[in-house]
């Protein structure tokens, strides 16, 4: 009777067990979760949401049918693989590998080919439409001819009733990332960058550094080389341009931007301008599309990326600043002596010339 007591026992207890089962391994549901994220079901995605953490791991409530073609490349270029899991207790902290593609270097593409093909239709007339659709084909193009690139990441799961629950993201929201091209906000003379990313990412302020000094900014560790602090305001029909300094800058980048710009190291001039329409008049001055050569031959443009937007369509009245920062691509700061500075001559709203060209040069 005892033995028979014992068999019961232990078939019951089996049936238990069995009934409970093992909850999905964390590595497996990240990979669900992403997987029901691509395919549009985000009923199903959410259920391997912590409850209450919806917003905190990411909105999901998109409307696909209002994707543009731009943004579905790029979402079916992104994914989200996790490649292991360590436990502690009721937590898991998931390694997973994003891969999407290397939006910087689409961008560089964009600008470098496209960009003036734009500025030229927008100055024959074209509609904002007609330079929207021709955008979006050089970024599609450019897109289509960069690789993906990688960033290793971690996902914070819970268990919830039994099961493993996304509870957030230890890096930024995937819907930021996605963002990185702000679509719907991009125009050609906003160079595709929002308010908060339209700072120089590398400059050395003025004052905050003497020759010698290494100042740590959001880009790296830069080092000020040589320096022109004391230059005459230059004046170009109603347009006063004052250049606060010139630095040639030698820098260490510090990962992330390193990975930007596949270099750790980063050598630059740094250019800080303040631009005034001194007249009641609209006028037009693209100071922020300087050019420059050094003495060591090298003909420049200054980087989007890291440089601040000045607006080339100046009100009456109105004064902009920012820095403009020149990556050498073939000499080193050290190696600065001279700069030359060429701006285009300012031109009214009928496009006529109102002033001279800019062209001045500064020693270092």
């Amino acid at each position: 009777m005892r033995k028979v007591s014992i068999l019961i026992f232990l078939a019951m207890t089996t049936l238990i067990l069995v009934g409970c089962g093992s909850p999905t391994p964390p590595d497996e549901v990240v990979n669900e979760y992403w997987r029901l994220f691509q395919d549009g079901d985000t009923e199903g995605a959410l259920e391997l949401v912590i409850e209450g953490r919806e917003d905190e791991v990411g909105d999901l409530e998109m409307d696909m049918e209002e994707v543009d073609e731009i943004e579905e490349v790029l979402f079916e270029r992104v994914t989200l693989e996790a490649e292991g899991y360590e436990e502690d207790g009721d937590v898991a902290i998931v390694d997973v590998a994003v891969t999407k593609p290397n939006l910087h270097e689409t961008f560089a593409s964009f600008f470098e080919e496209g960009f003036e093909e734009l500025m030229v239709l927008a100055m024959e007339g074209a509609s904002d439409e007609e330079i929207d659709e021709k955008a979006e084909e050089f970024l599609l193009e450019a897109m289509a001819e960069v690789e993906d690139i990688s960033h290793d990441q971690q996902v914070e799961l819970h268990l919830e009733d039994g099961e493993w629950k996304i509870y957030d993201w230890l890096f930024d929201d995937i819907e930021e990332r996605m963002d990185e091209l702000d679509f719907e906000d991009e125009s050609v003379e906003g160079n595709g960058m929002d308010e908060e990313s339209d700072e120089a990412a590398g400059d050395i302020d003025e004052g905050e550094a003497e020759v010698g000094d290494t100042v740590t900014t959001e880009a790296g560790d830069m080092t000020l080389i040589a320096q022109n602090n004391d230059i005459d305001i230059i004046e170009t029909g109603p347009f006063r341009v004052d250049i606060e300094q010139i630095n040639a800058v030698s820098g260490e980048l510090n990962p992330q931007s390193a990975e930007m710009f596949g270099a750790e190291q980063l050598e630059y001039i740094q250019i800080d301008m303040q631009v005034e329409n001194t007249s009641e008049e609209d006028s037009t001055f693209y100071a922020g599309q300087a050019q420059i050569v050094t003495n060591t031959g090298e003909q420049l443009e200054s980087d989007m990326w890291m440089s601040d937007h000045i607006e080339g369509e100046f009100m009456g009245g109105v004064t902009q600043e920012g820095t403009l920062i020149y990556p050498l691509e073939q000499s080193q700061a050290d190696e600065i002596e001279t700069v030359r500075i060429v701006i285009s001559a300012p031109q009214d709203e009928d496009w006529q010339e109102v002033g001279e060209e800019v062209d001045f040069e500064v020693e270092l």
